[in-house]
This record gives structure tokens, sequence and C-alpha cells, in this order.
């Protein structure tokens, strides 16, 4: 599937079921850029215990998430992969373009759940603040095997498992589609992020 005809795919699942699911967005040669990148800082102990909440209501809880990440800027990740960077830039000139987000900026980090991990149920947006408009999320899972776990749950007008396969694009408007990660059973590896439209620029948190 060309770029062209990936984009037209995106903004016509959105509009039609406020999600999408785009298998092989990128090669595996490129997925395995950022795996080897972020397996690299967790050696360097570069990674944190990922939290919920924002500000002076954020808080490290296990038992209601439990993977570790690393926050990206977008220089970083122009430099782990200028495709994917590229492919990006080209997506938010297209959903500005279609639905008149004003999407100017997105955050990234790279996850890693590792096995008896999970996420509860939740939505992407704060109480306080809506500058997050679609979600995305890249799977960087080679050689993933049903039984693996670690399945996107959708809760939406149905429910949708979605499995974690390596180059797998996911996307949602984040403050429409309720979501969770299932237990999983092999460290589960993904960049995730959010388009938006702020006008702060993206910092490391």
């Amino acid at each position: 599937m060309t770029i062209d005809s990936q984009l037209i795919f995106i903004s016509n699942k959105l509009t039609a079921n406020q999600l999408v699911v785009v298998d092989e967005f990128i090669p595996l040669t490129e997925v395995s850029k950022f795996k080897r990148y972020f397996i690299n800082l967790q050696k360097q102990n570069k990674i944190k215990t990922a939290g919920i909440g924002k500000a002076n209501q954020y808080v490290q809880n296990i038992a209601i998430r439990g993977d570790s990440i690393a926050w990206l800027s977008s220089d970083e990740t122009r430099a782990i992969s200028t495709l994917f960077f590229e492919k990006f830039e080209q997506l938010i000139q297209h959903l500005n373009r279609r639905f008149y987000l004003g999407i100017n900026t997105y955050e990234a980090h790279l996850a890693c759940y590792p096995i008896g991990s999970f996420y509860q149920k939740h939505l992407d947006v704060f109480k306080t603040n809506s500058d997050r408009k679609v979600t995305f999320i890249l799977y960087l899972n080679e050689n993933w095997k049903k039984g693996d776990g670690g399945e996107l749950r959708i809760r939406a007008s149905s429910t949708q498992q979605i499995e974690p396969l390596a180059g797998r694009l996911v996307l949602f408007y984040s403050d429409a589609i309720e979501h969770e990660v299932l237990i999983t059973h092999q460290p589960r590896y993904s960049l995730t992020g959010w388009f938006k439209s702020s006008i702060n620029t993206l910092i490391d948190k």
C-alpha cells in the first residue's frame, strides 16, 4: 500500500469508526530500529516506570499500569527512522486537511510491558487538558504469536481486541475510545503517542 492510499484508508476509517488499524505501516527493518533503540536505553537504565495522571495528580501504580517508558523528542524519532518521521509528517498534514484538527505537534514514548503486566481501561485525555486529538500506537513485536497476550482491547460500540503485531499502526480519537492493554505473556514493545493541538513545544517528561 502506498503512502497516499494509506492516508486515504486511515482518514476514511477514522470517519466511519473513530478507529483504524493499518498493518505494515513501515517495514520490519524500520520497526527493529525502534526496538533496538529502546533495548539500548534499558541497558543504560534510561527508562522509568510509567504513571497515570498529570502534574500534582501524577502517580505510579502497577496495579493499574505496568509498563516502563522512555519519552522521545521529534528529533530522536527522526534520527531513529527517517521513513517513519516523514510518513508521520505527511499523516499530520493529511488529518489536518481532512478534519481541521489543528495538529501542530506530537508526543511519543517507547514502552515495554514486562511479562504479567497490563493497563486498565482508560481514555487518553486529561480532565484539565484536551490537547491530545489522536492516539497512535506502532507495535514493535516481531514473531508475536497467538497466546502471547498483550492485546489492545477497544471498548466502543462493540468490543474489539487487536494483537500487537510488528509494524501494525493503530490510531483512534483520544477523547472517544476507551481501551486497555490485556495481560502480556511476553515482553511487549510499542511506540505510543498522541497528535496534539497545542501551543506548547514537545518536551521530555
